[in-house]
């Protein structure tokens, strides 16, 4: 069974370092994309993927080293 990410903080670290903004998201900014796709304000929004992952899925992560330990 697979561990929660909280659980390893070298990995963690390697996330933060992964993604562009060189931090993880918090519940909250996730939450304030929801709230705006329910909006009005989104209505003319279909079809859509709007990631939210820090620029992660960009393709320029800014680290290449996993830590020792972490599958490939």
């Amino acid at each position: 069974m697979e561990t929660a990410i909280i659980e390893h903080p070298d990995r963690i670290t390697y996330r933060q370092l992964e993604t562009p903004l060189g931090r993880t998201g918090t519940p909250e900014e996730v939450a304030a994309v929801v709230l705006f796709l329910l909006s009005p304000m989104a209505a003319f929004v279909t079809g859509a993927d709007l990631p939210v992952d820090g620029g992660q899925s960009d393709g320029n992560s800014r680290c290449r080293t996993r830590p020792d330990g972490w599958p490939t």
